[in-house]
């Protein structure tokens, strides 16, 4: 199997869009009832692990032009599992998001590594910082 980054840069779009379209992230329900009755405890324990990832480049892509972060993803649960990685561009102040992009590693063994890119599909002028802003982790 080749790597191909534009496929990989659509299946991570084709994601996004399909989780933004159907209301299925992570602890949402849109047939939760008005009563509360089906709302979870607040003691809840998030899925979000932003210890799991690292950003271990921040630049353009040189094919592109566009915004992109490498992540370095590690599963430190005891279960093969999913993640999905929300990585921001921010202005050098961190005051001004310039744009966003999604990573994704699927069936990651328990203390395996992946490289994946999240490419905010859009070129920014001038310098940007890139940051993890949610990491979401589910059993496989």
């Amino acid at each position: 199997m080749t790597h191909c980054p534009a496929m990989k840069r659509l299946t991570v779009l084709a994601l996004a869009l399909f989780l933004a379209g159907t209301g299925c992230a992570a602890g949402t329900s849109k047939s939760a009832s008005k009563s509360g009755a089906s709302k979870a405890p607040k003691n809840t324990k998030p899925l979000q692990h932003l210890e799991d990832v690292k950003i271990t480049k921040c630049g353009t892509d040189l094919a592109l032009g566009f915004a992109v972060a490498t992540v370095t993803i590690k599963n430190s649960s005891s279960k093969e599992s999913n993640y999905i990685v929300n990585v921001t561009f921010n202005s050098p102040d961190g005051k001004t998001q310039l744009g966003s992009g999604l990573a994704a590693a699927n069936n990651l063994a328990a203390g395996q590594s992946a490289t994946e890119e999240a490419n905010a599909l859009k070129a920014i002028a001038g310098k940007f910082a890139c940051k993890v802003s949610d990491v979401t982790r589910y059993a496989s």
